[in-house]
């Protein structure tokens, strides 16, 4: 039961992208949570939002608002 518990408490973290959190607290999941579809689930997470802040770092916001106007100004002419 513990081993589900914590591993909830580090996805929720990893969920709103924060890494540091699971980075921080590694060797602690490592000697609680043993299971290993748990352990495989949360480093999934953990390397998905790793890739995502690693993308999204690299493009400014105003680059996908731009892109975002441009999909919507596409879409609209495309359906009407």
């Amino acid at each position: 039961m513990n081993q589900y518990l914590y591993t909830k408490l580090i996805a929720g973290s990893l969920c709103t992208n924060d890494t540091l959190a699971f980075h921080e607290k590694r060797t602690q999941f490592d000697s609680i949570v043993k299971m290993s579809h748990l352990r495989a689930q949360v480093m999934q997470i953990y390397n998905q939002t790793k890739s995502y802040l690693k993308i999204h770092s690299l493009f400014p916001t105003i680059y996908y608002m731009a892109n975002s106007m441009r999909t919507q100004s596409i879409q609209h002419v495309c359906h009407t």
